[in-house]
């Protein structure tokens, strides 16, 4: 199973997404050989993010799901955290901000973004 490091973001109660094609994900993504995972989110959000600083504040926890474009499983770590910065969406990335609660409800969000999401609710994070 393969693994990915996510980053947590909220801003008044709403949590930081970006779009990739027409899925909508957590920003970061897949470690490099011995990359950790603050290496890995702080690289992975400075490619989809350029010019956000990132800070990571607490590892949240883990999730599985199906890949939206591949349809494997795979395991996200997910961490707290914060940017600071315009979002201003790099090569790979489509969109990038803000949603609240209500609207994550009707977003093409994937599997295991929808399942952090749940989770952050149940939560009150957001």
């Amino acid at each position: 199973m393969r693994t990915a490091y996510s980053l947590v973001a909220i801003y008044e109660k709403s949590i930081l997404l970006v779009r990739k094609s027409n899925t909508w994900i957590l920003p970061g993504g897949k470690p490099n050989d011995g990359e950790s995972p603050g290496e890995c989110i702080t690289r992975e959000c400075s490619e989809e993010l350029p010019g956000v600083k990132v800070r990571i504040t607490r590892h949240y926890g883990e999730f599985t799901g199906e890949t939206p474009h591949r349809g494997d499983q795979l395991r996200a770590t997910a961490y707290l955290g914060s940017v600071d910065g315009e979002l201003r969406p790099g090569a790979e990335i489509a969109e990038a901000r803000f949603v609240d609660a209500k609207e994550c409800k009707s977003m093409n969000l994937s599997h295991i973004t929808r399942k952090i999401v749940a989770r952050l609710k149940r939560d009150t994070f957001i």
